[in-house]
């Protein structure tokens, strides 16, 4: 699996700190393929000034929890983005990589599979992040080559990925989510788990979702709800989290 390639080599490195050191030729360079509009800056400076929107399906109780554990904050500070190699190593050792490293750990004692995530191999990725910063500057050709090199060997959908015509580009967790899966996600939230814990409140939680799949859009924080949802349900540990809510 490549995931930690963008943090590693990729093209993530944040464009606020090309534009406080005055590598103002870098950041033209990056700029050049795709033009200011959708390059990163205005991006990464949102980022660093967006607070993160409850959902009005979050329990006051779980509004309190999740400030205690700061999710009121936002995600990157700007120290973090000020600093290319900063902000790489902070990207991959995000709780996002983090959580999916598990997953793979999960399916692979599960499926017998193996899964590798390479970019995340420590020699590997002290090698790549003590490169100059100049050495990653331009754009490497990523996606492209690889969807050109699986070409007849994926699904058409898992290769290139793109939305119906007149719709907007959608990944694939949302095209399951939102389609195939759509009868499975509707059970889980009619009974949610964490409605009987007292975080979400599940009416507006299930009329959220279908609101959301009327627009054929991801509702935020939905992909998280599921996950949990599922984990409650797999594990049967729902009557111990009410004995001990540690």
């Amino acid at each position: 699996n490549g995931i930690g390639g963008d943090p590693v080599a990729g093209w993530l490195a944040p464009e606020l700190a090309l534009l406080l050191g005055g590598r103002f030729d870098a950041l033209w360079r990056r700029w050049r393929p795709v033009g200011p509009r959708h390059a990163g800056l205005l991006r990464e400076v949102r980022t660093l000034a967006r607070r993160p929107r409850w959902p009005d399906w979050l329990t006051p109780g779980g509004r309190r929890l999740a400030e205690e554990v700061g999710f009121d904050r936002p995600a990157a500070s700007w120290r973090v983005f000020a600093s290319r190699d900063r902000f790489r190593r902070t990207a991959l050792a995000s709780p996002a990589n983090t959580a999916a490293l598990e997953r793979f750990d999960r399916l692979s004692r599960r499926c017998g599979v193996r899964i590798e995530a390479p970019w995340h191999d420590p020699e590997l990725a002290a090698l790549v992040l003590a490169l100059p910063d100049r050495a990653l500057a331009a754009a490497p050709p990523a996606k492209p080559l690889l969807r050109a090199a699986m070409a007849g060997h994926l699904p058409a959908a898992i290769l290139d990925g793109a939305a119906e015509k007149g719709r907007s580009r959608s990944t694939l967790r949302a095209r399951g989510l939102l389609g195939g899966a759509r009868q499975t996600v509707e059970r889980l939230l009619a009974t949610p788990r964490l409605a009987e814990l007292g975080l979400v409140d599940g009416p507006r939680l299930l009329a959220a979702y279908r609101e959301s799949a009327s627009r054929h859009a991801l509702a935020p924080h939905l992909w998280e709800v599921l996950t949990t949802e599922g984990w409650l349900l797999a594990s049967g540990r729902l009557g111990a989290l009410h004995r001990d809510p540690s």
